[in-house]
């Protein structure tokens, strides 16, 4: 029975992963638009040559000076047969009419107060993007008939082809490889989160809050004065007015001591860690909800949840010690409301 059980577990959890492996070829891009956006390579002087063309103001009929020489700029490392060679190179052969045109438009708009139509201009760059469009969508068709096959290929009457998903993975190194990285991320995501929910978790179970109540730490023979920066009903986290003075008197792990905070009762514990500038301590009985919202009740600021972190927290907590120059004392009233 149990095997069967460990086995069932074994089977779901396997089939989440192949169903986030999915997930992650989606959002990477496995699609023909991913495809179709590295199939098509346009020359990048002419694509810039272009948008220069198209920025000039269509309510002028001379070309400013600044604008004629940011064009002269670009056609100086502008050549027909480079052009020409580039977009026979990546399959664009029939963009070398349009290409050519705008070229010749290109260089005689390179001078200072060169005349031009924007009508004209308009048409020509609308002609310039409408074949760039055709020859794009030509060349991608190919594509994704002779490389790898896509997501939809692996999809017959809505179910997934496992096998034509890993023959996919093998054939696109990319794809697999930014799937792992994929994987990697939402992992590490997973893990802080799991981390910070079982942090604020026990912050609610334990009832810590952030205050700051005057108080008294009695051990062995020393008495000092300082704040309860955190509370929670298992232990607490104190900040001495002198902690030169606290460790003079023999603070350290383990050491028993009796705290007096206001009207209650004196509680008894042990210091669990001696910090640079704070004490964690631990109470030998956990406190009543009560009790702590008695001792929470003489704080000088409004207390609030806080959550236990890695490196402690000190420098999260000691600047509730900074709001006020002078502690409240030790027997202080709650504020009335």
């Amino acid at each position: 029975m149990g095997r069967a059980k460990v086995g069932k577990r074994t089977v779901i959890a396997a089939h989440c992963a192949r169903l986030f492996v999915v997930a992650a070829m989606i959002v990477i891009g496995l699609a023909p638009g991913a495809v179709r956006a590295e199939a098509c390579n346009l020359p990048a002087g002419l694509v810039t040559l272009a948008r220069t063309l198209s920025a000039l103001p269509q309510k002028q009929q001379a070309v400013d000076t600044l604008l004629a020489e940011r064009i002269s700029t670009q056609m100086a490392d502008l050549s027909e047969f480079g052009i020409l060679t580039d977009l026979q190179r990546n399959s664009l052969d029939g963009l070398s009419g349009i290409a050519l045109e705008l070229m010749a438009e290109g260089e005689r708009l390179s001078y200072a107060a060169a005349p031009y139509d924007p009508r004209h201009l308009r048409a020509m760059l609308a002609e310039f993007e409408h074949q760039s469009t055709l020859a794009c969508n030509s060349i991608s068709e190919e594509s994704d008939a002779d490389g790898p096959g896509t997501f939809r290929d692996a999809v017959t009457e809505g179910r997934i082809d496992w096998e034509e998903v890993e023959k996919m993975l093998e054939e696109n190194k990319v794809v697999s490889g930014g799937v792992v990285l994929a994987i990697m991320v939402v992992f590490i995501g997973l893990l802080f989160g799991v981390d910070l929910a079982i942090r604020w978790i026990f912050a609610l179970v334990h009832n810590r809050r952030a205050c700051r109540v005057g108080a008294i730490l009695t051990f062995g023979e020393a008495e000092v004065h300082g704040l309860i920066l955190t509370l929670g009903r298992g232990g607490f986290r104190f900040h001495p007015r002198d902690m030169e003075a606290l460790l003079v008197g023999g603070a350290d792990t383990g050491v028993p001591f009796r705290l007096q905070v206001g009207q209650c009762a004196p509680f008894d514990g042990r210091m669990s860690m001696v910090r640079d500038h704070v004490v964690d301590c631990r109470f030998d009985a956990p406190l009543t909800l009560r009790l702590q919202a008695e001792i929470l009740a003489l704080s000088s600021i409004s207390p609030y949840y806080v959550r236990r972190s890695h490196d402690g927290g000190e420098e999260s907590t000691l600047h509730l010690a900074r709001q006020e120059q002078d502690p409240p004392l030790p027997n202080a009233k709650p504020k009335e409301t």
